[in-house]
């Protein structure tokens, strides 16, 4: 065997483990660190980086950009322009994004139904539907980034949460995207969206008044329209109030699995955009780079510059 090709050999073996490494199960979360605001901030500094911005990684046969969002319906917002500018410049050929179960599939066909008439021009359409409703306009496929319901609930339930946390949990959870579409417009709609939301959940046992008892005893919290329309009521803060350290906990297990599509997505595809707010980006970093490679960062002004076509 003459030099030469040995020599292709080794750097064909390289490019093997550079890229194999990406798909191997089981997948390495020790470099995943848990949210606190003050790790994000620290981050943000660190690189100097205000959201929104994306982070470009790259290796021989694969780029992912990933855009850290702000939650926004504003279509004019910078977060919407990066979107936008993605699909322009990045042209992926798949799209992850935030809010969505992994298990329901590419591209389900209720969510494209709903886009369809929520994503128009002036509409309230977040920014994750907004990248799903590009995707589909684009003839690409998208997928959610989230742990299933049942994934959740069977993870806290090992960890001495009820039901009841998880269910009024995710309810205060929604409601700021509530506010922001209008339809929690006084603590006098509380009640009703409860009602719809124990519903939809299959747990209508459930009363206002339980849920009222659940925020004031077991979480210690008063009922205030001002916080539940503030989503740093469910911040994911390991050290704060009992809805701050559930959110914690969901908050990795959610980032374990989004990270888990992640590299799973690699595997068919070369061109991987994901649409996710700011605090999971400084959480899960660590653990792409250890995959794929430090990242480049684009702010939102800036062209989105790659090192070649794949």
């Amino acid at each position: 065997m003459n030099k030469i090709t040995m020599r292709y050999i080794i750097i064909v073996l390289m490019s093997m483990t550079v890229s194999g490494c990406s798909i191997n199960k089981p997948y390495d979360y020790t470099n995943l660190h848990q949210y606190t605001p003050e790790l994000e901030a620290d981050f943000h500094t660190k690189e100097t980086l205000t959201p929104p911005y994306a982070a470009l990684f790259e290796t021989h046969d694969s780029q992912i950009l990933y855009i850290a969002a702000d939650h926004t319906i504003d279509q004019k917002s910078e977060t919407f322009s990066l979107i936008n500018k993605a699909f322009r410049e990045y042209h992926p050929d798949f799209v992850i994004i935030e809010g969505l179960e992994e298990s329901r599939g590419e591209s389900p066909k209720k969510i494209i139904d709903y886009i369809d008439h929520t994503c128009l021009p002036g509409s309230t359409c977040s920014e994750a539907l907004w990248a799903a409703h590009l995707a589909t306009k684009n003839k690409l496929k998208f997928i959610g980034g989230e742990a299933s319901d049942q994934e959740i609930y069977k993870a806290l339930t090992a960890l001495n949460y009820t039901k009841t946390d998880f269910v009024f949990f995710y309810f205060v959870q929604q409601l700021p995207h509530y506010f922001r579409e209008g339809k929690f417009k006084s603590e006098n709609d509380l009640s009703k969206l409860l009602a719809l939301w124990l519903q939809e959940w299959n747990a209508t046992k459930l009363t206002y008044l339980d849920f009222k008892n659940w925020y004031e005893k077991e979480m210690n919290l008063k009922v205030s329209y001002k916080d539940l329309i503030d989503s740093n009521t469910t911040a994911p803060i390991k050290n704060g109030t009992s809805l701050h350290q559930l959110s914690s906990k969901i908050s990795v297990i959610r980032d374990k699995h989004i990270i888990s599509v992640i590299l799973k997505s690699l595997t068919t595809h070369k061109k991987i955009l994901i649409v996710y707010g700011h605090s999971h980006f400084p959480t899960q970093k660590d653990v792409l780079a250890q995959y794929l490679g430090q990242p480049k960062f684009i702010r939102s002004n800036a062209e989105i510059k790659l090192k070649g076509s794949l």
